[in-house]
């Protein structure tokens, strides 16, 4: 019998951790809403100061996209190759937003819940680590081979791995965050197959 590749309990799972990576982006902005010259993971300002004024039903119409809102940096290949038990390369060692240490410490712990969902799907579902994180081949089968413990050891380490997706597209998130914030559900539908749309032509490239 045919299965889809991403079934609801999967797209139940990627919509709940979309929702806390929003959250974690509005409590980032109200932290310091005034460093407009600074992005919040990737985002620029503005964006995430739109969607940390939206209520809750709001915020979780934007975490049903149908893929991974957040970058843990899975389609670098080179990175993921090179982790080793007794290295874990420095290219995102740095944080690049700045925050309390108890958001540091959410966002940390967030990183690491995400990881460990990209391993457990990468490890049991090609297809749906394809179309929900864009893992492209050799990145997949590297973090499918990984030790939990490893994971960890990377989420610890690697605190700029958590970035948005898409966020140098000048159109995705403000056409999204817009439609969803007045649009029809036409309209959200389409910003949201947009951004799917864009991540399926990355993914190709990668591939």
């Amino acid at each position: 019998m045919f299965q889809e590749a991403i079934d609801q309990k999967l797209r139940q799972e990627q919509a709940d951790l979309n929702y806390v990576f929003i959250e974690l982006l509005s409590r980032a902005h109200k932290e310091q809403p005034e460093q407009a010259a600074e992005g919040v993971l990737g985002l620029r300002r503005e964006w995430v100061a739109d969607i940390a004024r939206m209520r809750h039903r709001k915020r979780h119409e934007i975490a049903e996209c149908p893929f991974a809102l957040y970058g843990l940096h899975l389609h670098d290949a080179r990175f993921w190759s090179s982790v080793r038990t007794h290295h874990i390369p420095e290219d995102y060692a740095t944080h690049s937003t700045r925050c309390s240490a108890e958001l540091e410490q959410r966002l940390m712990q967030f990183s690491l819940t995400a990881l460990m969902h990209a391993w457990y799907v990468a490890s049991s579902n090609i297809y749906g680590a394809r179309l929900l994180l864009g893992m492209p081949p050799a990145a997949l089968q590297r973090v499918a081979s990984l030790p939990v413990t490893l994971i960890e050891k990377v989420a610890r380490r690697s605190p700029d791995l958590l970035q948005a997706r898409l966020a140098a597209n000048r159109r995705f998130w403000p056409d999204l965050i817009a439609c969803v914030d007045h649009g029809s559900k036409q309209q959200r539908f389409a910003a949201k197959l947009l951004g799917a749309q864009l991540l399926a032509a990355s993914s190709a490239l990668l591939s």
